[in-house]
């Protein structure tokens, strides 16, 4: 048993040696790109995430129509809050989006609430970003 052992380890490393070391010829590596740089929403969403983890507050958020607006959409639990707490709520992100997005002037940041269906449900007033309102109802 054991001299089938040692002839095939013979006839193996015979082979290999006719065989040569396996030529690999190595690729040429592509340099990887750079990450592309988060967009301020997905910066936005970040810092809520820290908060708000189990999205009780924000569902998601994604770029607007207008220059510097971001809609965001609420949860379901958002509509039974009472009004105040709705509007509280939304002043606040609007200040997260400010310091996220570092405009030239506050006004010029713009949230639009919408619910998952898409209804809208408060946001930033038409004279400025920092007069935001809810759905009273």
């Amino acid at each position: 048993m054991q001299t089938r052992i040692i002839r095939w380890v013979i006839v193996v490393s015979l082979v290999c040696s006719f065989c040569g070391p396996a030529a690999v010829e190595p690729t040429p590596s592509k340099p990887k790109p750079p990450p592309a740089a988060p967009t301020p929403a997905q910066e936005f969403l970040t810092v809520i995430r820290k908060y708000d983890p189990r999205q009780q507050l924000v569902v998601d958020a994604t770029p607007g129509k207008l220059q510097d607006q971001l809609v965001i959409t609420v949860p379901n639990a958002f509509h039974r809050l009472h009004y105040q707490e709705r509007l509280q709520a939304a002043q606040l992100l609007w200040q997260v989006w400010v310091t996220v997005l570092k405009p030239k002037d506050a006004d010029y940041a713009r949230i639009k609430l919408v619910d998952r269906l898409g209804n809208e449900v408060g946001g930033s007033r038409a004279l400025g970003g920092s007069l935001i309102w809810v759905q009273e109802r």
